[in-house]
């Protein structure tokens, strides 16, 4: 409690836990902003039954939607959520992060420097195979990731359901000749089989022969 209000502590210079004989530095937090967050599940949930109707002739009910109840959350919520008042009330500000689109899913799929299937493109290039998504291949697993409700999380999920059985084979795909893979919404959303493109045989080899 007195960190976040502000105080003078010494931790390691390096993180980890601290030994009686292990040096450490004094750092003052009066002036660091504190930011305390996380998935706190079952909050929502907790929102969405205070809000809606109760029980009984003649109440009124209210139907499922898409909301985001936790745009709503006060800190009576918290407390009641289970976490102490003292906590709580040193947090003067309180708010929520809407989820993800699946726009933006896309988007994180894609446009980072390490993005997930930057990543996987690469793994594939080391065994010579070219690996590429359709685009509406990279939508399904925006919206599979969505409907998951674990955020971008969930795309690392999709992507490796599509492409580890191929990936533990590409050794031996590249014997056979394969040099790309296409991943379609097919594969994504029915578990069909790729498109595979296998290379050319050697025009001089077929000459000799």
């Amino acid at each position: 409690m007195k960190i976040v209000e502000g105080t003078e502590c010494r931790v390691p210079p390096h993180g980890g836990r601290k030994h009686p004989d292990q040096q450490t530095i004094k750092i003052d937090t009066t002036n660091i902003l504190f930011i305390v967050g996380g998935a706190f599940t079952e909050l929502e949930k907790q929102i969405r039954n205070k809000k809606s109707g109760g029980m009984g002739f003649g109440s009124k009910l209210k139907e499922q939607d898409d909301r985001n109840y936790l745009a709503d959350v006060q800190p009576e919520d918290l407390i009641k959520y289970g976490l102490i008042p003292e906590f709580v009330g040193r947090f003067s500000m309180i708010t929520n992060i809407d989820p993800l689109s699946e726009e933006q899913l896309m988007r994180i799929l894609t446009e980072p420097r390490n993005a997930i299937l930057k990543q996987t493109k690469y793994l594939f290039g080391l065994d010579d195979i070219e690996i590429e998504f359709t685009k509406e291949a990279k939508q399904s697993i925006a919206k599979k990731a969505k409907a998951l409700g674990t955020n971008a999380r969930g795309l690392k999920n999709v992507v490796d359901t599509v492409v580890l059985p191929y990936q533990f084979d590409a050794a031996e795909m590249r014997s056979r000749g394969v040099t790309k893979i296409q991943i379609t919404n097919e594969v994504v959303d029915k578990g069909a089989d790729p498109v595979l493109l296998f290379r050319k045989p050697d025009a001089k080899k077929q000459q000799t022969k």
